[in-house]
């Protein structure tokens, strides 16, 4: 049989510190890399046009262009694209935007790891139960009615550029 492909996200996101944190999280998930960086808007839709991404995991507050506008861009040049919305904001009102803006899903910062694993949005169609779990984090085992509530829709070697 096939090896599957992996799974290819881009994250994008004007923090070097958050960045790491998130491939830290999502490197504890099979069948998952993290194939791309980007601190800011202008280089996520450079990459989005030269290369295809399964998840967008994007903050909404960047330096050049808001995440909401840039979730409109890549909307409207790759429709199929699926983005997960990251936000220091609480407020309902960028949950609301984002996902009549075409977010796959919304999760504030301040959520448990659990909740970005978790997100079947974000997956979706992708069925995550044919890989093993790499940590006791995302064990089939956890309930998804323990998982915290989460505003949805229905690789360490990444490349990442300054944003000038």
């Amino acid at each position: 049989m096939a090896a599957v492909k992996p799974y290819r996200i881009l994250i994008v996101d004007d923090h070097a510190i958050v960045r790491e944190g998130l491939k830290q999280i999502l490197a504890e998930v099979d069948d998952i890399e993290v194939a791309g960086e980007a601190d800011c808007a202008r280089n996520a839709l450079q990459m989005a046009r030269r290369e295809p991404w399964d998840l967008v995991l994007m903050d909404i507050s960047m330096p050049d262009r808001s995440g909401l506008e840039t979730l409109e861009l890549l909307k409207s040049e790759h429709p199929g694209i699926k983005v997960l919305m990251l936000s220091m904001h609480r407020e309902t009102q960028y949950a609301v935007r984002a996902l009549k803006t075409g977010a796959a899903g919304y999760l504030n910062k301040q959520s448990a790891p659990d909740q970005l694993i978790d997100t079947p949005s974000a997956w979706s169609p992708r069925a995550r139960s044919t890989s093993a779990p790499k940590s006791p984090r995302n064990s089939p085992a956890k309930s998804a009615a323990n998982a915290p509530a989460c505003r949805t829709k229905a690789s360490p070697t990444a490349n990442t550029r300054p944003c000038a």
